[in-house]
């Protein structure tokens, strides 16, 4: 079981996927980014199993929040 990080651009957008997530019965941490991952400045991340991923993304999107990029960790 692997886990994905998906770069948020903001805490609150951050803050508000986790929630609409953790609702959804899907565990999801946020974690600040930095180095290779940090591409615009203050992004943010939501670790989430890499199983869920894609479902993640369509969720997040779904409900506004923008996701930039996927990495594995």
């Amino acid at each position: 079981m692997g886990e994905k990080i998906l770069t948020i651009p903001s805490v609150t957008q951050a803050s508000r996927g986790r929630e609409l997530l953790l609702r959804r019965g899907i565990n999801a941490e946020i974690r600040r980014l930095s180095g290779n991952l940090n591409y615009e400045g203050c992004m943010q991340g939501i670790v989430v199993n890499a199983n869920y991923a894609s479902t993640v993304v369509e969720i997040l999107r779904k409900n506004g929040i923008k996701v930039t990029h996927i990495k594995n960790i």
